[in-house]
């Protein structure tokens, strides 16, 4: 059995943050509290600073995507991947 059979497939999405969140704490929580709002089951946040990077199911990857992209006027996606290789590549 493979591992991806086992956990699942996951994306990686990029986005950039203008302004920039102060810490990783502030952005946990503003990714946390408007996917909550909307009833998804907040994904996990890999970096913050001036780019995001945020892992989600490819299911909920649009979803996703719309809700973080209308919460903050500068939040906007620049690339979805299946690894963090291509996402930090790009970086």
């Amino acid at each position: 059995m493979a591992v991806k059979e086992r956990r699942g497939r996951r994306r990686y999405v990029l986005f950039s943050a203008d302004p920039p969140f102060r810490d990783r704490g502030e952005a946990i929580g503003h990714v946390n509290r408007h996917l909550r709002d909307r009833g998804l089951q907040p994904p996990h946040v890999i970096e913050a600073g001036d780019h995001l990077i945020v892992r989600c199911s490819p299911q909920e990857r649009d979803a996703v995507v719309e809700a973080l992209r209308s919460s903050r006027p500068g939040l906007v996606p620049l690339l979805t991947s299946g690894t963090l290789r291509k996402i930090r590549s790009r970086l």
